[in-house]
């Protein structure tokens, strides 16, 4: 009769099985923190592109509710300061429709510290003396 070794395998995890799961969980810990912060990051964009719009509807109410003749022509504005973005800035644009005097073409940028003037949230609209007929 002969005598068979028998193995016992010990349960538990091997040095490798260990460093891989660590290896795996801290992959997942990375690309949840990078999710939260691309959320956070467009949850401000958003923020930021809400207030512009604000802002440059309100301007262009406050010219409408000022008059026609209050509407000075102005094609080429300094920027103003706007308090509510991060550095940010507004231009009024003001010029004659088509050259017709009679009929205002506005336009306001509002661009800020993350969104230059190239990029600037824009509303236009005319305003005309008497109203716009169409």
């Amino acid at each position: 009769m002969t005598k068979t070794a028998a193995f016992s395998k010990a349960s538990g995890f091997t040095l490798i099985e260990v460093l891989v799961a660590v290896v795996v969980f801290s992959l997942g810990i990375i690309a949840l923190f990078g999710s939260f912060s691309l959320a956070l990051n467009t949850s401000r964009n958003g923020r930021d592109l809400t207030t512009a719009n604000h802002l440059a509807e309100t301007k262009i109410e406050q010219l409408r509710l000022g008059g026609f003749d209050d509407i000075a022509i102005d094609t080429n504005p300094s920027p103003t300061a706007v308090g509510q973005l991060a550095q940010g800035q507004m231009k009024v644009v003001v010029d004659y429709y088509n050259g017709n005097t009679k009929i205002k073409l506005v336009t306001v940028k509002i661009y800020w510290q993350s969104r230059p003037e190239s990029r600037a949230v824009t509303l236009t609209t005319l305003i005309g003396q008497g109203g716009i007929h169409g």
